[in-house]
C-alpha cells in the first residue's frame, strides 16, 4: 500500500495532466490525513498541474485545512486568470465566512471566477451582517456606475448578482426579526431559493 501511495504521489507531478488528474481522482478516494498532507504540499509547489490536481482532490476531501492556503494563492497577482480551479476548491469548503469576499469576486475577478463566485453565494450558506451587506449594496452600485468597458455577459451577472443581494437582505431582515443591532449576523442560505426557480423554470419547458 505505502508503495502505490508513492506511485500516486509521484503521479501528481507528471506533465500529463490526464495522469495527474487520474492521480488526485486516486488520492482523493483514499483520503486520510497523511494523503491530505501531501496534497497540502503539492497544492503550495510551483507545478501548476499538480497544484489544480491537489486542489481538486482537496475539493472533493472537503478539506478545511486547504481554505488558508487556497485564499492565498487565489490572491496571488501571478496565478490572476488561472486560479479558476482554486476557487472551484474553495467553494466546497466552509465560506460562511465569505459573503463580501465572493461579491468582491463576482465584481472584479475574471469571468470564470466571476462564474464561481455567483455559484458560491446561490448555493452556500453565509454568516452575514447588516453592515455587510449595506457593503455589498454599495460595490454592487459603484460596479454599474463606475466600472467600464462592460461587456454584456458581465452586465448580466451584476443583475444576478444584484437579485442575490436583494435576497439576502430580505432573509437577514427575516432573521434578526426587528433587531437593530448593526452586528448581528444572521446564517443566509439562498439554495433553496435559486433550486426553486429552477425547479419551475424546467416545469415550463
Amino acid at each position: 500500500m505505502e508503495d502505490f501511495l508513492k506511485e500516486l504521489q509521484r503521479q501528481l507531478y507528471s506533465d500529463d495532466w490526464e495522469i495527474a488528474l487520474a492521480a488526485s481522482d486516486r488520492l482523493a478516494e483514499l483520503g486520510g490525513e497523511g494523503v491530505i498532507d501531501h496534497l497540502l504540499e503539492a497544492l503550495e509547489s510551483p507545478f501548476k498541474k499538480a497544484s489544480s490536481a491537489a486542489a481538486l482532490a482537496l475539493r472533493e476531501l472537503q478539506a478545511e485545512r486547504a481554505k488558508a492556503p487556497l485564499l492565498a494563492l487565489i490572491a496571488d497577482p501571478a496565478k490572476r486568470n488561472f486560479n479558476g480551479t482554486y476557487v472551484w476548491a474553495l467553494i466546497n469548503l466552509d465560506t460562511r465566512d465569505l459573503f463580501l469576499y465572493f461579491i468582491h469576486m463576482a465584481l472584479y475577478d475574471d469571468f470564470e471566477c466571476k462564474c464561481k463566485a455567483l455559484m458560491a453565494l446561490r448555493d452556500n450558506d453565509f454568516l452575514v451582517n447588516r453592515q455587510q451587506l449595506v457593503t455589498a449594496v454599495r460595490e454592487v452600485k459603484k460596479f454599474k456606475r463606475t466600472f467600464s468597458p462592460k461587456p454584456e455577459q458581465w452586465e448580466l451577472l451584476v443583475d444576478e448578482l444584484e437579485e442575490i443581494v436583494e435576497l439576502a437582505t430580505t432573509l437577514y431582515r427575516q432573521g434578526i426579526g426587528g433587531q437593530t443591532n448593526k452586528k448581528q449576523a444572521v446564517t443566509i442560505s439562498l439554495a433553496s431559493f435559486f433550486q426553486g426557480n429552477s425547479e419551475e423554470n424546467n416545469d415550463m419547458t
